[in-house]
């Protein structure tokens, strides 16, 4: 969920960007984006869940590909099998309400097909990676990969910044943001988990308000300096 501190960083944003279009403020307008600017940021938060499947599927093909040749090498074969295989991923993959959610946003990568493709390659060359092929594989080790994934190398990875600023002008500020709710779902994944935890939109009808109310207020006092 949206913690009050990025809703207030983003009232302001609304606020200022509505002050330098035009400085007769429409309440409802910026209401409007507001709102919007909200909903994009959840649904950047379950497109980072979803790379994570997008990994997975390449992880597959991969594999197939490595046991297809007639010199076969398991050591090879090790690393895509982790991650085709790993125990967290097949847990979101079965998730009905990720399915849902994914129905409802819209949102896949299949308009931009080659990002996570080239992503994969890139991932095969760090340390990460190798790591796959000497460590045995358990539900912890499977978590923390997740994790490591998304804490060493796409909060490093420049290419992913550029490509979803291209995606959504909404995004240029929530990538940080939406990828420490990506990091705490997986985290929340236990080996017993029925269906995944995810984050609502808001914590409560209450922060929606305070939301609303604050981009009001601020609004509403630009006007009373005028």
């Amino acid at each position: 969920m949206i913690s009050r501190r990025l809703l207030r960083i983003k009232v302001l944003q609304i606020f200022y960007a509505h002050l330098f279009s035009n400085p007769r403020f429409d309440i409802e307008l910026a209401r409007k984006d507001l709102e919007k600017s909200i909903l994009e940021y959840h649904k950047l938060y379950f497109l980072f869940l979803d790379l994570l499947l997008e990994l997975q599927k390449f992880a597959e093909q991969k594999l197939e590909i490595e046991k297809s040749k007639f010199f076969s090498d398991e050591t090879i074969q090790r690393p895509f099998e982790k991650i085709a295989n790993n125990k967290i991923l097949k847990i979101l993959q079965d998730s009905t309400q990720l399915k849902q959610f994914k129905t409802n946003y819209k949102i896949n990568w299949n308009s931009h097909p080659d990002f996570p493709k080239e992503l994969f390659s890139d991932l095969q060359k760090t340390n990460i990676f190798e790591s796959l092929a000497r460590k045995d594989s358990d539900f912890s080790v499977d978590k923390k990969l997740l994790i490591k994934f998304y804490t060493d190398f796409i909060h490093t990875y420049s290419p992913i910044y550029i490509e979803l600023e291209e995606m959504s002008i909404y995004w240029n500020d929530d990538i940080e943001f939406a990828l420490s709710m990506a990091e705490k779902t997986i985290k929340g994944i236990t080996e017993t988990s029925s269906e995944i935890s995810f984050f609502p939109m808001y914590k409560n009808d209450d922060d929606r308000k305070f939301a609303q109310d604050l981009l009001e207020k601020t609004i509403l006092e630009q006007d009373d300096r005028e």
